[in-house]
C-alpha cells in the first residue's frame, strides 16, 4: 500500500533526530543558490565592462541560467526518490561550488554562458533534495515551521545579496567585480558541503522501476519551449517565432501528460504521477504558486525600480531603499506561517493573497492620487505586500504536497519549485514588456513620465496577478474543505489535512 509524505515511517516518527540540523544544512544551500541568482542581477553591467558581452549573452548568462535550474528540478527529485535525497544535494552543491568556480574565470561570453548554464542544472540538484527532505523529515506543524524559515532565509537573503555583491563591484571595480561576486558561491558551498555529509541522514531508495527517460525529455521540451522565449523578451516588441514556441510547449505538455499517464496505468513510476493533478489542492494550488511567484518575485522589484528611477528620476539607492519592505515582510511573514497556519487553517493562503494584493492596489492607488508621495508612505503599503508574499509559501507549499505519496516526494517537489520558476519568468517578461512601452509623444518617447506611468502600471499587474492567484487559492479552500478525511489517516496526516483543507 502506498503511503502519503504523513503516512510514511519517516513522517510518523514523533521526532526524527538531528531534523533541524539536517534544515540548518539544507538553508546553506538555499542561501547559496538565492545568494548567486540575486547578485546575478546586480552584475550585468560589470560582465559588458569585462567581457563586452552582447545583450544577449547577458541574458543567457543570468535569465538563461533560470531555464536551466528549471530543467534540472524534477529529474534531480526522482533520482533523489530512486538513490537517496541526500546524495543528489551533496553532488548538486559540490557541482555548484566547481561550476561557480569556472565561471568566475571565465574568459570569453561563450565560456561564461556555458558555464552558468551548467550550474542553472546544478541548482535544480541544490533545490529538489532540499524541499524532498523537509518533506520526509518533517510533519503537522514542525513543516509548515521548517518551510517557513526557509522562506524566511529565502527572502534575507534576497535583501542582503544585491547589497553585498554590488559593494563588492563597486570595490574591486566593473573589470573584475563580477567574478567575486559569482564566487561568493564557493564558501558558502563548501561549508555545506562540509556539513552535509557527515549531518544529513541518507534517505532509504525507494524500489522503482526504469527511469523514466521519455518523460523526462518531454519535460524538457515544455519547460525549454515556454521559458527561452521569455529569455529573449528585452522589449514590448516580441518575435513571431516566440508563438510558435508557446504553440510547441502546450502540445508538448499534452504529450508529456499522455506519456506520463500510459505509464502509470502500466503499474510503473511515471516522471510526474499525473493522478495527482486530478487533487484540486495540488493541480490549483500549482497555479497559485505559479501566478503569486510571477507578482512578487523579479517582477514587482523590476517595476518598482524603474517607477522609481526612471520615473521619478530618484537614485539607484534610493529605489533599492524602496524594495526594502517588500523584503523585510517577506523574512517576518515567512517566520509567522506556523502561528498564521495554526490561526487560519486552511484559509491562510487566501488571507497572505488578500494581504499582497491589497498591499499593491493601495500602492498603485497611493501613487495614482500623489505621483510625488514620500517614500515612507510607500513603504508601508509595499511591507503589508512582503507580509502576505512571506506567509504565502509555507501553508502553499504544504497545501500542495499534503497528498503525495512519499516515494513522489523528490518529484513532487521539485515540480512545485518549477511552477514557482516558471511564474517568475513569466512575470519578468509581462513586466518587461509593459515598462518597454513608449509614451504618449511617440516610439521614441522614453521620459520620466512615461516612465513613471509604465511603472504605475506594471504594479498594478502585479496586484492582478496576486488577484486572479487569490481566486484560485478560495477554490483550493473550498474544495479542501469538502473533502472528506480518510478513517486510516495518521495523527500527523490529520494534521496537514487540517493546514491543507479544514
Amino acid at each position: 500500500m502506498s503511503r502519503t509524505l504523513d503516512d510514511s515511517p519517516i513522517a510518523a516518527a514523533a521526532a526524527p533526530p538531528g531534523r533541524w540540523s539536517t534544515l540548518a544544512v539544507l538553508l546553506g544551500g538555499m542561501t547559496m543558490i538565492t545568494f548567486v541568482g540575486t547578485t546575478a542581477n546586480v552584475a550585468t553591467a560589470s560582465l559588458t565592462a569585462s567581457l563586452g558581452a552582447s545583450a544577449a549573452a547577458v541574458s543567457w548568462a543570468v535569465s538563461g541560467y533560470q531555464v536551466a535550474y528549471g530543467l534540472g528540478l524534477v529529474p534531480a527529485g526522482r533520482i533523489g526518490d530512486r538513490y537517496g535525497h541526500k546524495w543528489v544535494f551533496v553532488a548538486g552543491v559540490a557541482g555548484y561550488v566547481v561550476m561557480a568556480t569556472i565561471a568566475s574565470f571565465s574568459t570569453t561570453e561563450l565560456m561564461l554562458v556555458i558555464t552558468r548554464l551548467l550550474q542553472g542544472v546544478m541548482g535544480g540538484f541544490v533545490v529538489a533534495p532540499i524541499f524532498a527532505m523537509i518533506q520526509l523529515q518533517f510533519a503537522g506543524s514542525a513543516r509548515v515551521r521548517a518551510f517557513g524559515v526557509l522562506s524566511a532565509v529565502i527572502g534575507g537573503a534576497a535583501l542582503v545579496a544585491p547589497i553585498i555583491g554590488g559593494a563588492i563591484i563597486d570595490s574591486i571595480g566593473l573589470a573584475d567585480g563580477w567574478r567575486w561576486a559569482f564566487a561568493l558561491a564557493v564558501p558558502i558551498g563548501l561549508v555545506t558541503l562540509i556539513a552535509a555529509i557527515p549531518v544529513l541522514t541518507p534517505t532509504r531508495a525507494q524500489a522503482l522501476s526504469r527511469f523514466d527517460v521519455v518523460g523526462m525529455l518531454l519535460l524538457f521540451g515544455v519547460i525549454v519551449a515556454f521559458l527561452v522565449p521569455l529569455v529573449q523578451i528585452v522589449d514590448a516588441n516580441i518575435p513571431a517565432w516566440s508563438w510558435i514556441s508557446f504553440a510547441l510547449s502546450v502540445a508538448l505538455a499534452f504529450a508529456f501528460a499522455w506519456w506520463e499517464r500510459r505509464i502509470e496505468r502500466a503499474g510503473g513510476i511515471p516522471l510526474v504521477p499525473v493522478s495527482y493533478f486530478r487533487q484540486v489542492n495540488f493541480s490549483a494550488g500549482l497555479l497559485v504558486s505559479l501566478l503569486t511567484f510571477a507578482a512578487f518575485t523579479s517582477s514587482i522589484y523590476i517595476t518598482l525600480s524603474v517607477l522609481w528611477q526612471s520615473g521619478r528620476e530618484e537614485s539607484a539607492a534610493a529605489a533599492g531603499l524602496l524594495t526594502l519592505p517588500l523584503s523585510l515582510g517577506s523574512v517576518i511573514g515567512g517566520l509567522a506561517a506556523e502561528r498564521m497556519t495554526a490561526l487560519l487553517g486552511r484559509w491562510t493562503v487566501p488571507i497572505s493573497l488578500v494581504t499582497l494584493a491589497g498591499g499593491y492596489f493601495a500602492t498603485y492607488a497611493l501613487l495614482a492620487s500623489d505621483p510625488q508621495a514620500s517614500m515612507l508612505a510607500v513603504m508601508i503599503p509595499l511591507m503589508i505586500a512582503g507580509l502576505g508574499s512571506g506567509v504565502f509559501v509555507a501553508p502553499n507549499v504544504s497545501s500542495i504536497l499534503a497528498k503525495v505519496d512519499a516515494r513522489d516526494a523528490g518529484s513532487a517537489g521539485g515540480l512545485n519549485v518549477t511552477a514557482q520558476r516558471i511564474g517568475a519568468a513569466l512575470g519578468s517578461a509581462i513586466i518587461f514588456i509593459v515598462i518597454s512601452r513608449p509614451g504618449a509623444g511617440g516610439p521614441t518617447d522614453f521620459g520620466p513620465t512615461a516612465m513613471f506611468d509604465n511603472g504605475l502600471f506594471g504594479v498594478l499587474v502585479c496586484a492582478i496577478l496576486s488577484t486572479v492567484a487569490l481566486a484560485l487559492s478560495f477554490v483550493v479552500a473550498f474544495s479542501t474543505g469538502s473533502a472528506k478525511k480518510s478513517p486510516s489517516s495518521s495523527p500527523a496526516a490529520a494534521h496537514i489535512e487540517e493546514v491543507a483543507g479544514s
